[in-house]
This record gives C-alpha cells, structure tokens and sequence, in this order.
C-alpha cells in the first residue's frame, strides 16, 4: 500500500513539474552537464531528461532578460503569471511530500552499508568569481574530453569534478545538499531523473552536453556582460547514485561537513561501487554573468556557507567579497584587509 503511495504521488509530481514547462520560468542564460550510468534498467545519462535547450530555447522565454537572467523589469515576459502559480505550487508541494518521504532523518549510522540497494546524494555549490572561470574551464573540459559511456569513464570523472570543486574552496559562497535513505534501484533512478532536470532547468541553452559516450555542443548566445552583475559565481551540482550508502550533511552551512561529503564520494569514485553521475553548472559562457542576488532567485535553497568554518579566509568589511586572508586589500574593491586599515590605511 505505501509503495502503491509513493508510485501515485511521484506519477502526479512528474505530471505537475513537466506541464510546468510550458510556463515562462526565471532561468540563467546557459549551463553545461555531463553525466551517465545504469541502474539496471536501461537509460542513462542521456536519458535522464530536462532543463537546459529542451524548454524551447531562449525564444520562448520572451524578453526582459540580462546577460545572467531575468532583469526584473515591469509589463510582460517576466516572472510567473497567475495562470501558473497554482500547479507551481501544487507541484512543489507534492515533490516536497515526496522528497520527504524519501529523505534521509539524518545523523543516519554511516557505518552501515547498503550494498543491496541504492543511495544517491546531491551537491550543489555556489563559487564566486575568483574561482568561477577555472572552475567553468575545467567542468568544460572534462565534458568535451570525459568517458560517458564506461563506469571506468564516470568514476574519473566523479574524481576529477570533485578535485576542481575542492581546488575552489576558497570560493564557495553557498551550497546546498539532499540526502536520502537507500532504495531500490527504480526508485532510485526516477528520483536521479528528478534531481537532474531540476538542475538543467535552471538555465536556458545547454552549450555543451556529455552524457552516455554521445556529446553535443553549440554556441553561446549572443549577450554582453553588464557591470551591476560583477564577475559573477557559478552553480555547480553534482549528483551521485552509488551501490553502498553516502555521508549525509546535516549543516549546509559548514564547509568541513560539505569538505566530508565530497570525500566520501571520491570513496564510491570506482567502476564497482558508482552507479550514475551527473554534473551540471550554470553559466558557461564567459558574457553570461550570474550575480548572487540572482543566484539566490534561481536557486533559493543553497545556504550561505558560515565563513568562519572555511580556513585561511576572511571577508572584506566593506564589499563583503571573499579572499584569502594573507591579502593586505580585497581584490573585489580595494579596501583595506580586516585589521590592516591603521597599518595600512
């Protein structure tokens, strides 16, 4: 009866999520993705669905949008309108029920493995702009270059994804993280289905695509960067499903557990253990900027990540930019590091 429950409510939720494609949505101009695997029963990376170019493409979203996104301005072409906010709402509640239902209490013994069955865990990290063109550079390569086709291919790539993302560790701003208790592999495919159409919809146009050994590119529309948008950041998530259980994250907010959960995915990085992978980042063009006033519209649940938990870090009094502390100024705008205004003023 509860399976007959949750196979009702996951058919009504996917039902409510793809009609809202139809509707205008807020989105950043372009992303990128790579990704794969098997859950035993056909379908992988490539076949897990959504976002990106297969909204239509930027022409159906109307105007009204900068080089990062929506501009906020008045009449028509943006936001959601009235017709949409009712299924909006129905089917973010329906897929919170569902999610919840799935989602792990947290504080779950880790020592216990769940070789049976599935667990999948996804990442998301908000990097500001001293990391955010290395970072956009290295997911691209590893797109265009990486082995979508083999579990060799992916665990290289889990591998590699996970050393760019702990090189920018300075960088992270935000994150967020879904945990989940282990499941059966069907179950655990329509939720991975899930979790990587919600992070392609998120943008526009798909500029690159590796999944399942057939890749696919194209330009980058034309846009120009604008100055209130800054150097902007870069979402990026990552999404595993492996054959033994992952570390929860209890606190978003602390990087030492964010630092815990990547390494415990380098852990399932083998041919044996990883099942899928998914990585997507939002932009991936250089003119299109996303500023964190935009990120927090796009992606309103990652969390500001508590800057005392990330070492050799300080914020700059007035900007409130992130650099490293041995910096006598900010990079950002010049002004004196913390401590440093009399000494250095």
């Amino acid at each position: 009866m509860r399976k007959r429950w949750f196979r009702w409510a996951l058919a009504v939720v996917a039902a409510f999520w793809l009609g809202l494609g139809a509707y205008p949505v807020v989105a950043q101009s372009t992303g990128g993705s790579f990704g794969g695997g098997s859950f035993g029963g056909g379908g992988g990376g490539g076949s897990y669905g959504g976002g990106g170019g297969s909204y239509g493409g930027g022409g159906s979203y109307g105007g009204g949008y900068s080089s990062g996104g929506y501009s906020g301005g008045g009449g028509g072409g943006g936001g959601l309108s009235c017709a949409c906010v009712v299924p909006l709402i129905i089917g973010l509640v329906l897929l919170v029920i569902v999610t919840n239902a799935m989602k792990k209490k947290g504080g779950s013994s880790h020592g216990s493995r769940a070789w049976g069955n599935v667990d999948i865990s996804a990442i998301r990290l908000g990097v500001d702009w001293r990391a955010r063109r290395e970072l956009q550079a290295h997911l691209e390569r590893l797109a265009k270059s990486g082995q979508t086709n083999s579990q060799a291919g992916l665990a290289n790539l889990l591998r590699e994804t996970i050393l760019g993302l702990r090189r920018a560790e300075l960088a992270w701003l935000y994150a967020d993280v879904s945990n989940y208790k282990p499941m059966s592999a069907a179950s655990a495919e329509g939720i991975f289905r899930q979790l990587g159409s919600d992070a392609r919809a998120r943008f526009r146009h798909e500029l690159v695509r590796n999944a399942d050994g057939t890749q696919t590119s194209k330009d980058a529309p034309e846009m120009r960067a604008h100055p209130n948008e800054g150097e902007g950041v870069v979402v990026v998530t990552l999404i595993v499903a492996a054959r033994r259980e992952i570390l929860d994250v209890a606190n978003v907010q602390d990087a030492n557990a964010l630092r815990a959960l990547l390494d415990d995915m380098t852990a399932v990085a083998n041919p044996h253990t990883l099942m899928a992978l998914e990585v997507i980042w939002s932009p991936a063009a250089e003119n299109d900027r996303m500023s964190t006033a935009e990120l927090e519209q796009f992606y309103p649940q990652l969390k500001k990540i508590d800057e005392r938990s990330i070492a050799g870090r300080v914020f700059c009094a007035y900007c409130k930019g992130p650099f490293a502390m041995e910096l006598l100024n900010c990079p950002h705008c010049g002004a004196p590091a913390p401590g440093t205004d009399h000494q250095h003023g």
